[in-house]
């Protein structure tokens, strides 16, 4: 299910499980103030353009959990995540929470017994510029890649298609090789990604991947061009993803 609600209306509650696509608000815990249920666990994606930026600024935080100085233990939890990822617990009105990537996901999950009160918070959201060249995986092409880019599945972050078949490629000097980093992906899971995938690969070295994940660690490709073959079958989808990557010597 996917909905708009603004900060001109009425709170967005975490609750149940589904897509957002406003562009500022305020979002609350089940029942808030009052005491939010036991076993819950919902989330809340909210979309946006490209290059657009998300603050989330609590004004209400009171979740079942431990803070002693740097440790914090989390007996339920809010968990934004976006190109960063954060786990929000106890008391404490944290400082405003800047996830960085045009999809968020806000995760509640809470066990069988304390509740409180839970969360308020509002979101902001702003346009960033001077970010590197960014390119869809479709149509199949190769390109001369710059120092630094990003590649996308079509549409992000709205859920790309079904029967896609494409493959682009960077045409990699001989005297460089090439970093790839996740900034987030919603590919469409199955065992061994036998319906949709996405397969980075140079001259020596294939990897497919699929599922949902925020911001992962890097791989670097060492052996000749990189190419990014992004296929998916005829049924269900994902927001997709977008990748960092970069040159060096």
């Amino acid at each position: 299910m996917r909905c708009n609600r603004s900060s001109t209306g009425r709170a967005i509650n975490i609750c149940p499980t589904r897509e957002v696509t406003a562009s500022s608000g305020q979002i609350r815990s089940p029942n808030y103030p009052n005491k939010y249920p036991a076993s819950t666990d919902c989330t809340l994606t909210i979309k946006q353009p490209l290059d657009t930026n998300f603050t989330f600024t609590f004004t209400k935080l009171d979740i079942e959990g431990d803070s002693d100085g740097a440790d914090l233990s989390c007996y339920d939890s809010l968990k934004i995540s976006g190109g960063l990822s954060k786990d929000f617990c106890a008391t404490i009105t944290p400082a405003p929470f800047v996830p960085g990537l045009n999809v968020v996901t806000l995760r509640m999950v809470t066990d069988g017994s304390v509740q409180q009160s839970g969360f308020d918070l509002n979101f902001t959201t702003t346009r960033t510029t001077g970010l590197p060249p960014a390119v869809s995986v479709c149509p199949t092409r190769t390109i001369t890649p710059s120092a630094i880019g990003r590649v996308h599945s079509p549409g992000f972050a709205g859920n790309y298609g079904p029967n896609l078949n494409c493959k682009l490629t960077l045409n990699v000097p001989s005297n460089k090789v090439v970093e790839i980093f996740y900034n987030y992906r919603d590919i469409e899971v199955a065992t061994q990604c036998s319906k949709d995938k996405l397969t980075v690969a140079d001259n020596s070295a294939s990897n497919q991947t699929c599922g949902a994940s925020p911001a992962g660690s890097p791989t670097t490709y060492r052996d000749g061009n990189v190419s990014f073959h992004f296929s998916t079958d005829g049924s269900g989808s994902g927001s997709g993803f977008i990748l960092s990557y970069k040159l060096s010597s």
